[in-house]
């Protein structure tokens, strides 16, 4: 066993670096599930809002407070041209999921018990060997 004098000083760089290269390399996902429905599809945005930005601000990524008020494909669009990271946000009545990555990424979430033609959504979404 190490004593404190024996370890090794932390090297936040090299923490960083490290840090940054894992997320080259996956996505970092948040998913939020209450205990109860959300009433309507406009808490369920601010909702998704307010936990982008809880997730951008654990990853130490900083955007302006005006971008998080955008909505949809214009509030993704700007923090991808802001931050240089991929964003993708989903909400149904009980959950609320958020991926940040560098690469490209894509979540979604369903409410359960919803019919979906999910063999034609892998073919839309999916590569061929994905969707297999």
């Amino acid at each position: 066993m190490q004593t404190e004098r024996e370890r090794p000083e932390l090297e936040t760089d090299k923490l960083e670096e490290d840090l940054s290269t894992a997320l080259d390399r996956m996505a970092v996902v948040l998913v939020h599930q209450p205990d109860c429905p959300m009433p309507d599809r406009k808490s369920q945005s601010s909702n998704t809002r307010l936990l982008l930005k809880l997730a951008l601000k654990a990853a130490r990524i900083s955007v302006p407070a005006r971008l998080l008020g955008l909505r949809g494909t214009e509030l993704v669009q700007s923090i991808r041209e802001h931050s240089g990271l991929e964003v993708s946000l989903s909400h149904c009545p009980r959950m609320l999921v958020i991926a940040l990555g560098r690469e490209k990424l894509g979540v979604d979430c369903e409410a359960r018990g919803r019919a979906r033609n999910w063999p034609g959504i892998a073919r839309q979404f999916f590569t061929p060997s994905e969707a297999a």
